[in-house]
């Protein structure tokens, strides 16, 4: 089974790290504004968790990525 979901894009036009919250978090002071446009997840069962990025920044972006490290832990997680 193969499930696809937008994922939103925001564009940050100001950031500013104010501190460190006692949680381990950080303070921050954002403007942004969504964007009509983002990117689309798809996932599909499979043995192993695997990343296949696509688009013109790909080349770009290595394998110390979020998106794996988030897959990682939720397939330990779950105890697959």
């Amino acid at each position: 089974m193969t499930l696809s979901e937008p994922a939103p894009a925001k564009l940050n036009l100001a950031l500013h790290v104010r501190g460190r919250l006692p949680d381990g978090r950080h303070e921050l002071d954002t403007i942004f504004a969504f964007c009509t446009d983002g990117d689309v997840v798809v996932g599909e069962e499979a043995d192993d968790v695997t990343l296949d990025v696509g688009g013109p920044f790909a080349a770009g972006l290595g394998a110390d990525n979020l998106v794996l490290t988030a897959a990682h832990a939720l397939r330990e997680a779950a105890g697959v």
